[in-house]
């Protein structure tokens, strides 16, 4: 517990770590002590499910192979540390296999040298024979740290002083239906830390009842969004450290904002859309936000649960029911039913007698109607009859 608290204390700065590989696949996050605490450098890592390559075992099972290799080279380029972690992932459903929830989770821990220093994390898939590496990145081990944010769940909290919180914590704070904390190991002699985001400078106070040796802040009033901000640990210093707010399961539908506007005229009128046509794809996005917040199950909270889950919808749209005529399926009859009112109750399919594929789309409960798409021309464009 000692240990893990200095973990804690003496953090120092650090580059964040940037990369080729899509970084809401591989996420990552460090801290950092001086030489004198035993293992001073932790670095925690998460494979997403849908990164890696799983082979179909005769059990039926999935199964992927990944090793995850940590480099730490000195000044001269050469190798001081290596260690490397051997990932052996099961799965009993293919769903499970390209899930963008789903992660595998682990950790580094080393002891190094009170000095400049270079690290190299890569990772190996054994299945396809591939080594993605992240571009190097340096740090160095002082005896006088600066700080860097550590973020964790309002759940972890109970854990904060057990090994399980080492593969829990995050250099960015999460834009999510998660209650985040800040966390500093050490009591300020004022109350409340800054934050700043462009020209807007906000004062969080310390949250009290969670635990008499660290200081916790509950950003959740902010309602922060995606983007970079900086954090001031009281108003006279010129210091500020950054952060940012990362959607790490943002949909994919969600990157192209002018595709996800006209996605949005199943939901909003077509006047909405047509206004914001003209504006940059930053406004676009705000405005999509402000619009779909009339049906936030969460009003209180930025991160909006039924936007979110449109979207999500669109990915598994746009992939599924497209066709040789609409190569977006999200926008066929089948995507549209399919954003509006979710996965049917039981979808049946047949032949006409002139050999036309039919679809039969049940729902029940609030609905509780079924919808008949046909596929006229033979060409996988099924559409509605009823």
């Amino acid at each position: 517990m000692k240990i893990l608290f200095s973990f804690l204390f003496f953090l120092t700065q650090i580059s964040f770590l940037y990369s080729q590989i899509d970084g809401n696949k591989f996420q990552h996050s460090i801290w950092i002590n001086p030489p004198q605490v035993k293992e001073n450098f932790v670095l925690n890592f998460n494979i997403r499910h849908d990164l890696l390559i799983f082979n179909k075992t005769v059990s039926d099972t999935f199964k992927a192979n990944v090793q995850v290799q940590l480099e730490i080279l000195d000044e001269k380029d050469f190798v001081i540390d290596r260690q490397i972690i051997e990932v052996n992932l099961s799965c009993a459903a293919y769903e499970q296999t390209i899930s963008k929830e789903l992660f595998y989770s682990n950790k580094f821990l080393l002891s190094l040298p009170k000095e400049m220093l270079k690290a190299k994390l890569s990772l190996n898939d054994v299945n396809r024979n591939v080594e993605l590496r992240l571009p190097p990145f340096n740090f160095s081990l002082t005896s006088e740290p600066k700080m860097m944010p550590i973020f964790i769940s309002e759940k972890d909290v109970r854990i904060i002083f057990s090994d399980s919180i080492l593969t829990k914590f995050s250099n960015v704070y999460s834009f999510d239906a998660t209650k985040n904390l800040l966390v500093l190991p050490y009591k300020p002699t004022e109350q409340k830390i800054i934050v700043e985001f462009e020209n807007s400078i906000f004062e969080v106070e310390r949250v009290n009842g969670y635990s008499s040796d660290l200081s916790l802040y509950n950003f959740e009033k902010l309602k922060l969004l995606e983007g970079n901000y900086f954090l001031k640990f009281n108003s006279n210093t010129k210091e500020k450290i950054p952060f940012k707010v990362v959607w790490f399961n943002k949909p994919e539908y969600l990157k192209n904002i002018s595709a996800s506007v006209r996605l949005a005229e199943f939901i909003f009128e077509k006047d909405f859309t047509k206004e914001i046509t003209s504006y940059s794809d930053e406004a676009k996005y705000i405005e999509l936000f402000q619009a779909w917040k009339k049906f936030d199950p969460t009003p209180n909270t930025p991160f909006n649960e039924l936007m979110a889950e449109f979207y999500h919808r669109a990915d598994f749209a746009t992939v599924t029911f497209k066709s040789l005529q609409i190569q977006d399926g999200a926008l066929s009859d089948r995507g549209k039913i399919y954003l509006l009112y979710g996965t049917p109750k039981t979808n049946e399919r047949s032949f006409s007698q002139d050999g036309k594929a039919i679809e039969i789309w049940k729902y029940e409960g609030q609905i509780n109607h079924q919808f008949i798409f046909v596929d006229d021309d033979r060409s996988g464009n099924f559409k509605i009859k009823k």
